[in-house]
């Protein structure tokens, strides 16, 4: 289980990051405008990953889960 947060933590920052650098490059402001603009875009994935998690995860649950031990 800790590997599998440590991995997802990887993915979710190298995602986040990636969308930084693209906003930041398309912005095609000079200096620290683009880099807000960046990490505007950032925050913004963010929240949109994090709205989309409880989605995902009722439409993967399965009916039959139980808890651990039973």
């Amino acid at each position: 289980m800790q590997t599998m947060q440590q991995v997802g933590g990887a993915l979710g920052l190298s995602a986040l990051v990636t969308v930084y650098g693209a906003a930041v490059r398309a912005a095609d402001l000079p200096g620290p405008d683009g880099m807000v603009e960046g990490h505007a875009t950032g925050l913004l994935a963010g929240a949109g990953f994090l709205a989309l998690t409880p989605i995902l995860l009722l439409a993967t649950r399965t009916a039959d889960a139980s808890p651990a031990g039973e």
